[in-house]
């Protein structure tokens, strides 16, 4: 133990000396660079060679100067935020930035908290953890109608908060300073301004989020406080007819697949209550097709469509033949996006089946994208391609994509890179706008437990025996097994 927190102490003093000043990391190998590029073009140019020792060591710094970021910047209340600095050496924030996605972007954070945890048992992990539920049990009580889940909540008097709700969903003349889909937070919450908008995504993401560090951390209190999470937001979807309705006139329907998800984690959590509602909805969600895979248009759909097959298939336990149809999803659309390069649709699919993939094309796109990853900070610089004549492009929707996925460190920076199609041009906010870096961390994380980014103080979960997941087909329709019903 005096080793370890030796070992972390000399981290943390390389991060504060190294890795806050935006470096760009060494480059891959030419070799490694031509494996990654194949990928993306569904085919392999040779055999990917894994990372070096200095390379891996790189990483796991870079790691730690994201987490250092995130606390000290990106998290206010518990809520992970972009943010607008007054300059470069970041003296001060001046705006939040990509608030309304903050619900998401938390349950993110959350759920790589519980994958360092459970890789690290660093006590700080097991404090972020608690820091990160308790954000998101404040979007579920501060709007006055318990489990309705906000997508951010800040203090009233937050200077870097008001340029934001005064103007969510266009100024509203009856309530200066308010914009029309931004409240007052009820009860013992009324200092702080709610924002509305209701989305589908967050509540995937959330939902994977919670039944994340339900399956990784074994502490009491915790998955109790998660438990009680889960079930006020079923309550609250129940009550308002299985639609999210933010008590002011805006509502939106859940698809197929979340409440198949959702009430997955509610049977998880009371089996009694929830099953056979669950078997029911998952019967329903079984017969129709599986969800698609966007490319050329918005792409935040692929990575909560698939958070939310990784929900369904970790926590099937009863049924093995449905848990192989959820698992033959998860499957299909990684078949589909392989060539996407994106590690989070990669460890959705690998912890789904809980268990190192027999594929190299998801080693290469972890330890590939992951080391062309920058240090911290993650300025969000304008970036415009169209003109590279070096990318095959095509017209889509009305805008010009790269027909390849992008390498990683040309692509316009997003707040979570990984919800961003890996096929824009076009994109960026500002030289004073910086990213969290969760998309890191979640994919850091996920990939060291994965045993897919190569540690030597790595050691493999003890939680039972695990199964292989299949090699992705190359079939254009995935088989149903014949022992399904």
């Amino acid at each position: 133990m005096k080793f370890r927190t030796l070992v972390l102490s000399l981290v943390s003093f390389l991060v504060a000396c190294v890795g806050t000043h935006g470096e760009t990391p060494a480059e891959l190998t030419d070799r490694q660079r031509s494996v990654l590029e194949g990928v993306a073009r569904d085919r392999y140019t040779g055999r990917w060679t894994d990372l070096s020792t200095n390379q891996l060591a790189d990483m796991r710094l870079r790691a730690e100067a994201y987490l250092t970021d995130l606390r000290r910047y990106h998290r206010p209340n518990g809520l992970i935020v972009s943010a607008r600095f007054a300059d470069t050496n970041r003296s001060s924030v001046v705006q939040y930035e990509a608030v309304e996605d903050s619900s998401a972007w938390t349950a993110f954070a959350l759920a790589a908290h519980a994958f360092r945890y459970v890789i690290t048992r660093d006590t700080n992990a097991f404090t972020d953890i608690r820091v990160s539920l308790q954000g998101i049990d404040r979007l579920l009580q501060v709007s006055g109608k318990p489990g309705y889940l906000a997508r951010f909540a800040g203090a009233a008097k937050d200077p870097a908060y008001q340029p934001t709700y005064s103007r969510w969903g266009g100024p509203d003349p009856e309530r200066p300073g308010f914009g029309k889909l931004a409240f007052t937070g009820a009860s013992t919450h009324s200092d702080l301004v709610w924002l509305s908008g209701p989305s589908r995504d967050h509540y995937a993401a959330v939902n994977f989020g919670l039944m994340t560090v339900f399956q990784l951390v074994r502490d009491q209190a915790i998955r109790s406080q998660i438990s009680n999470s889960v079930t006020l937001i079923i309550d609250r979807l129940e009550r308002d007819g299985w639609r999210i309705d933010d008590g002011h006139g805006n509502r939106t329907f859940l698809t197929p697949l979340l409440h198949t998800a959702l009430l997955r984690s509610a049977a998880t959590i009371n089996p009694g209550r929830f099953r056979k509602e669950f078997e029911t909805k998952a019967g329903e969600f079984l017969k129709m097709p599986p969800p698609p895979v966007l490319q050329y248009s918005d792409y935040a759909p692929n990575v909560f469509n698939m958070a939310s097959l990784n929900v369904l298939s970790k926590l099937e336990i009863s049924e093995p033949s449905r848990k192989l149809l959820f698992q033959e999803r998860l499957t299909e659309m990684m078949r589909l996006s392989e060539s996407h390069l994106n590690p989070f649709l990669g460890g959705c699919y690998v912890e789904g089946f809980e268990r190192v993939p027999n594929s190299t094309a998801l080693t290469v796109t972890f330890q590939g994208v992951l080391y062309d990853f920058p240090w911290p900070p993650r300025w969000a610089k304008p970036v415009d391609l169209t003109q590279d004549a070096s990318l095959p492009t095509l017209e889509a929707n009305g805008t010009k994509w790269s027909k390849l996925a992008v390498p990683f460190r040309e692509r316009p920076p997003a707040p979570f890179q990984w919800a961003a199609s890996p096929f824009l041009l076009q994109g960026g906010q500002g030289s004073l706008v910086a990213h969290p870096g969760v998309d890191y961390l979640l994919a850091f994380w996920i990939g060291r437990d994965a045993l897919l980014i190569p540690s030597e103080d790595y050691t493999p979960l003890q939680s039972g025996v695990r199964k292989t997941p299949p090699p992705i087909s190359t079939n254009t329709t995935a088989k149903r097994p014949t022992s399904a019903k």
